[in-house]
């Protein structure tokens, strides 16, 4: 192509010569008329050939300076984008709220109709919706199999899928009536972004348009960086997260251990005490649990820790903390909640596990009993630098005349 151009460039500069040396002859050698004439044709041809070349020259650098500028603007798009995104990705999110970033992040580098982020589940080949839009509203117990998506042994393998017309590309799909035919609605355009960690794949981005034909190969460059990006990302936060809750968490029943609850009952504690609330403490303790393990046995009681634990958590508010305080006994911290009102939820909670029927294979009708001790800040504390040791002392002495006094009984500081 460059050595076309310069013989094309080269013709037209020997054209200029030559209407030059056609001129001077013209003058300096006395020529016939129409000898004249004819001169002066092919200098007004060689003229206008010139002319022709000089402004097709200057469009067609113009056209490439156009698309120098234009990739250049590209590339600091998309650099400014990436740069942006993993700012974004960088704060201090839950990742929930970083879910939601990705999404209505990548909204603003592409306008998107619909987009949906989907985690993967391996071992039954699930894709499972976490943040929508556009979409009809998914809930978190919707399940795709990935079998049943267009391209879904691609994905699997970490390459991205462009559809451009559904209809046309993938008519079987479109007359199917499975769960994510429906879900992916009147849209026409698809890209499926596969999410990938070290060659495995954890999630899937879906984009979609209204319009047909609204993705090439290009749109993907940008789109893959960043897919790859939010992968890596929301995997590092999972197994953070993870990490986390297992470290707060009490391994058997699933609600919060000791560590954690007297961590919160701290800072509870001195937020009461700076802004002048209540906190009321509750703690529980199952019956007769020793003499009932070595009845049953112990994954029997096992079983009976659970299903307190989660009496324990139906009878309070979202608000209120639930944990295992240790063995079979259980603390309730409840923020601006004075003595009485405590009393009434403790009763609420006692009455409930009496009536509560445990089930097993081997015992359908097991029932356990409890004994609650209540303390309330400020009202039972007389040294506030042992608040929160004191909170519990005293809880725990209002749980012992629980016992004391027949069990299955809630009890206050006397």
């Amino acid at each position: 192509m460059r050595k076309l151009e310069f013989k094309t460039a080269n013709v037209h500069l020997i054209a200029v010569f030559l209407i030059i040396l056609l001129f001077v002859l013209s003058v300096v050698f006395p020529l016939t008329a129409p000898a004249k004439w004819l001169i002066l044709i092919i200098i007004i041809l060689l003229f206008l050939s010139a002319a022709f070349w000089w402004e097709s020259s200057l469009n067609k650098y113009k056209i490439e300076n156009q698309k120098v500028n234009s990739d250049l603007n590209k590339a600091i798009f998309e650099m400014m984008a990436l740069f942006e995104f993993t700012n974004v990705l960088g704060g201090n999110l839950n990742l929930t709220q970083m879910l939601e970033s990705i999404v209505d992040m990548i909204k603003r580098f592409h306008n998107y109709d619909g987009c949906c982020l989907f985690y993967y589940d391996e071992q039954p080949q699930n894709l499972l919706p976490q943040v929508s839009r556009g979409f009809s509203t998914p809930t978190k117990k919707n399940r795709f199999s990935i079998n049943e998506i267009p391209g879904g042994s691609l994905l699997k393998s970490g390459q991205a899928v462009i559809i451009n017309n559904i209809d046309e590309d993938y008519p079987d799909f479109i007359n199917n009536d499975s769960n994510f035919r429906r879900f992916l609605g009147e849209f026409s355009s698809f890209v499926f972004l596969p999410l990938m960690v070290d060659e495995k794949l954890i999630g899937l981005l879906l984009l979609a348009k209204y319009t047909a034909a609204a993705y090439a190969q290009e749109d993907l460059r940008l789109l893959l960086i960043i897919a790859s990006q939010a992968a890596l990302t929301i995997q590092n936060r999972r197994l953070y997260e993870q990490a986390y809750y297992t470290a707060i968490t009490d391994g058997l029943t699933g609600i919060y251990n000791q560590k954690y609850f007297r961590e919160q009952l701290e800072l509870q504690l001195e937020n009461a005490k700076e802004y002048g609330f209540k906190i009321s403490l509750i703690l529980i303790d199952i019956d007769h649990f020793k003499k009932f393990n070595d009845t049953y046995g112990h994954l029997i009681g096992d079983k009976v820790l659970k299903e307190v634990s989660k009496v324990i958590q139906d009878c309070v508010n979202t608000d209120n903390l639930v944990a295992r305080y240790g063995g079979e006994e259980f603390v309730v911290i409840l923020p601006d909640t004075d003595t009485d009102a405590a009393v009434i939820i403790g009763e609420k909670i006692r009455s409930t596990i009496e009536k509560h029927v445990i089930k097993t294979s081997e015992y359908p009708s097991l029932k356990v009993t409890v004994s609650l001790g209540i303390a309330t800040f400020p009202d039972h504390i007389k040294n506030m630098r042992r608040m929160v040791v004191e909170l519990i002392d005293i809880a725990d002495d209002s749980l012992y005349l629980a016992k004391n006094s027949g069990r299955n009984r809630v009890c206050v500081p006397q």
